[in-house]
């Protein structure tokens, strides 16, 4: 449709790369902090008293959310298409969704057998990641025991953090770097 005549001087692999991080990191935080919020924090003073570090009650505790995080992060990255393509291709800087799209359709002769066989390793990596999370979790429960005395933990310190008049100049800087990025 259009033709990018001049390079564009912003697409950069790390800008690129940052951009995925930017959009990855929304995803894991709303993976990985509930699964921080549930966890009793007496199960980690208990593994201190016993002479265990709290990631050796933690870090299983957390391993469903980690892994579900990490495939999902994975997925978003490699399914990229949009930003690549405007960003990268006057650049030419090829990812593997554009590699795809060029086999199919940006030549003058369409080589549809490559694309599919691209398309069909993305699957599959995709499909070998899930099935090595199933064979990770695999006849293992995930559930947090608790007694009366455990609330859970807030996150109220967040909420007065937003509305509070001294974070508004902070926050909106993080923000408009975030999308920015």
């Amino acid at each position: 449709m259009f033709a990018f005549d001049v390079p564009c001087a912003t697409a950069t692999r790390s800008s690129k790369s940052g951009n995925v991080c930017a959009r990855s990191a929304t995803v894991l935080f709303l993976f990985i902090h509930p699964a921080f919020l549930a966890i009793d924090s007496t199960l980690e003073e208990a593994a201190r008293m016993a002479g265990a570090n709290g990631w050796r009650i933690n870090l299983p505790l957390l391993m469903p959310a980690l892994l579900a995080s990490g495939i999902l992060s994975f997925v978003v990255a490699m399914e990229s298409f949009e930003i690549p393509q405007l960003l990268g291709t006057p650049a030419n800087i090829v990812v593997f969704t554009t590699r795809i799209y060029d086999l199919a359709y940006g030549g003058r002769v369409s080589n549809f057998g490559a694309a599919t066989v691209l398309a069909l390793t993305l699957l599959v990596l995709t499909g070998g990641l899930i099935f090595v999370q199933a064979r990770l979790l695999r006849g293992r429960s995930y559930t947090t025991v608790s007694g009366r005395g455990f609330k859970g933990r807030s996150i109220q310190w967040v909420i007065r953090l937003v509305r509070s008049k001294r974070s508004e100049l902070p926050m909106t800087t993080l923000i408009s770097l975030i999308f920015l990025a």
